[in-house]
């Protein structure tokens, strides 16, 4: 790599730095940037405090540098952050435009006992290894993908568009896209094969959840053209869904208040399903849902389980439910008071007064009822459910 510092288009000096060979392995766009910080850090003490303008002639950098840090490749990210301290504009310019280096700046060796200092963690997915290790072998596989590592690992990275037409789709955002140990990736996604796409909707889509649910968690981690419309067509598909979807979409229920922290506001209600009783709790800060069957209907059973409950997650400040006997026996006002948490009561013949609980009834329920049709676990579509965000803005619940 090498940088030429220049005053009023006049050269005041050369540096060169040659790749390790770990480096020069990774694709084109690394390379480039590397060389960009490189240069900034060698003539540190000439451009620190003023303008600095940086010409290159790999014109997607101009792209990355333009944009938020946050869409740049994830190997890239740590390089703009190194870079921004100079507050640079970054410039394209034909390569026969850019200054020459003397060849005696040119006539360096790598170092093969340099330690190499740029060895960082640069993206964490929660994905396990064997899924991981599926991935890449059919990335391996896919002819499409094959081609799209090709043209990015080129220096020419504008030409990928005439490299082959099946790539044509990702000329849009080729400048995001990277290589990293066997996974392509557009910035902190990963692109699927086209052989994966339907298992992984099916993973997402585990206890037949919505549209909405499903992209969410497909897009936490991956990335293809037209997963919208995919998961869309499958999702409306599902036979299991379809039976079990509401009729009529209720309005939203304002809220008394938007408590503070997690487990401040906590509503708590009984519900049956399959002829069984379960007892309910959700708190309204973080949207955390849970259930548990009850052994008996009785106020000691449900003492016992918000005991356990409280034990784990902490004990709320104040516990909404309904004006059920299970929430107005003796027992009960003696457990508040041992407790020291404050028990607000709604009315047992208007549900909407507890209506945060009565909606995550049912969501539990048309999870459940799902679980049941199709035999899968309830309780790893609720972990699936605790762990996807809630929008754009909120997170998870978990």
């Amino acid at each position: 790599m090498g940088a030429c510092l220049l005053q009023e288009g006049k050269p005041i000096g050369y540096a060169t730095k040659a790749f390790t060979e770990s480096q020069q392995k990774q694709p084109q766009i690394s390379k480039e940037a590397w060389a960009i910080r490189f240069g900034c850090k060698k003539f540190h003490s000439f451009v620190y405090g003023k303008e600095l303008m940086i010409e290159t002639d790999h014109k997607p950098l101009e792209t990355i540098f333009n944009n938020p840090i946050q869409r740049a490749p994830i190997r890239l990210q740590g390089v703009l952050y190194d870079i921004l301290q100079y507050s640079p504009k970054i410039k394209y310019v034909k390569g026969t435009m850019i200054p020459i280096a003397d060849v005696l700046s040119r006539d360096c060796e790598a170092d093969e006992d340099e330690v190499n200092h740029d060895e960082e963690i640069y993206l964490i997915h929660a994905i396990g290894n064997t899924l991981r290790v599926r991935i890449v072998k059919a990335t391996a596989a896919d002819s499409e993908l094959q081609a799209l590592k090709k043209a990015i690992m080129k220096k020419r990275h504008e030409n990928v568009k005439n490299t082959q037409k099946i790539i044509n789709k990702y000329s849009s955002f080729k400048q995001e896209i990277t290589f990293e140990d066997g996974l392509l990736m557009k910035g902190n996604k990963i692109i699927l094969p086209n052989n994966m796409k339907n298992s992984m909707i099916t993973e997402a889509h585990t206890g037949h959840v919505g549209i909405s649910t499903t992209l969410k968690r497909l897009r936490q981690t991956f990335f293809w053209n037209g997963l919208t419309v995919d998961t869309k067509n499958y999702v409306e598909k599902c036979a299991i869904g379809q039976q079990t979807q509401h009729a009529n979409q209720k309005e939203t229920l304002i809220l008394r208040g938007i408590p503070e922290y997690p487990f401040q506001l906590v509503s708590t209600d009984i519900f049956k399903f399959k002829g069984d009783d379960c007892l309910l709790i959700a708190d309204h800060y973080s949207g955390f849902t849970d259930f548990r069957k009850l052994k008996s209907a009785t106020s000691a059973e449900v003492i016992l389980l918000l005991r356990q409950w409280f034990s784990v997650h902490g004990i709320p400040e104040i516990l909404e439910s309904d004006g059920g006997p299970q929430f107005t026996s003796h027992s009960f006002k003696e457990f508040k008071i041992k407790w020291r948490f404050q028990h607000r009561v709604s009315s047992p013949h208007y549900p909407q007064s507890n209506g945060f609980a009565e909606r995550n009834v049912q969501t539990v329920k048309g999870i459940l009822k799902r679980c049941w049709s199709d035999g899968s676990d309830p309780y790893l579509a609720m972990l699936l459910r605790r762990n996807t965000p809630r929008n754009n803005i909120l997170k998870s619940p978990s």
